[in-house]
């Protein structure tokens, strides 16, 4: 559940909370089906399987200040789990409490947060090699005031 840091705008509507990390898939558990996913925050891996599946990719992720919009490890990882033969089960009662700072409350935050999502997913379909460009797209040239 998402923490506002600063008043919540109110260009962020529902379908806008994934890229801020919110996931809610209903009130009952369920295991997920091809192209569902569940995200760092409210993601946990039994960790014999996840090292066995090759752990969480380092070319993705978040790294140092945080600057840098490069993510989907965990969907990633999870994948390879998944294809091991494991299931992956959502659970509306594992609550994860996740802190939005004020300064992803901007549109251009969320355009740059979009954009990299998009060259993720086109990456996925392209080829691993294309994910290097997308690291360009999702570390800033300039810090917003």
């Amino acid at each position: 559940m998402p923490r506002w840091t600063d008043e919540k705008p109110a260009w962020i509507d529902e379908p806008s909370l994934s890229y801020f990390t919110v996931i809610d898939l209903g009130r009952e558990a369920c295991e997920l089906s091809a192209g569902e996913w569940l995200a760092g925050r409210n993601i946990s891996f039994d960790m014999v399987s996840l090292i066995a599946a090759g752990g969480s990719p380092p070319r993705l992720g978040r790294m140092g200040s945080g600057s840098t919009l490069l993510s989907s490890e965990e969907i990633e990882a999870s994948e390879r789990v998944r294809a091991m033969g494991k299931l992956a089960i959502y659970t509306p009662k594992a609550v994860v409490e996740h802190v939005i700072p004020r300064e992803r409350l901007t549109q251009s935050w969320f355009r740059r947060r979009a954009r990299v999502a998009g060259c993720l997913g086109l990456a996925e379909q392209t080829g691993a090699c294309a994910r290097s460009r997308c690291n360009s797209i999702a570390t800033p040239v300039t810090k917003e005031r």
